[in-house]
């Protein structure tokens, strides 16, 4: 583990999400969430995020992801454990690498997003009308 990282450490982040891996990509959110330092003796990071999608077709949703990232391998499966707006209720799976590290507090990842939307139920969303009155 890098110098300096406790077990427990905690840190939060806003960082921005782009199109793609160049500086100059575009930019399409903000990744907001926390990372904390999981294991006492390994690269271990407890991940829990909000990717809050702000261009393109997904203007406004979020994506909620949540898991273990053990830096040390190269690809890290980390859960989509639900979403809001047009991804409401969305599940799968991330797959997160470092595509580079830029100094010791930096690092540029990728991310390869797996997941599905269930299709609104109309009957669904009358019951719960009809239950909350």
């Amino acid at each position: 583990m890098h110098p300096g990282n406790c077990f427990g450490d905690t840190v939060a982040v806003d960082d921005l999400l782009t199109a793609g891996l160049a500086a100059g990509s575009a930019p399409v959110g903000r990744a907001q969430g926390t990372y904390m330092t999981g294991s006492m003796s390994r690269p271990v990071f407890v991940v829990a995020v909000t990717l809050m999608l702000a261009a393109g077709p997904y203007n406004g949703s979020t994506l909620v992801v949540a898991g273990r990232d053990d830096t040390s391998q190269p690809v890290r499966e980390l859960a989509v454990v639900g979403g809001t707006g047009a991804l409401r209720r969305a599940a799968g799976h991330v797959l997160w690498s470092t595509a580079r590290v830029e100094s010791s507090v930096h690092a540029v990842l990728q991310l390869d997003v797996h997941a599905s939307v269930p299709a609104p139920s109309k009957t669904a969303a009358a019951e719960l009308l009809v239950s909350s009155a």
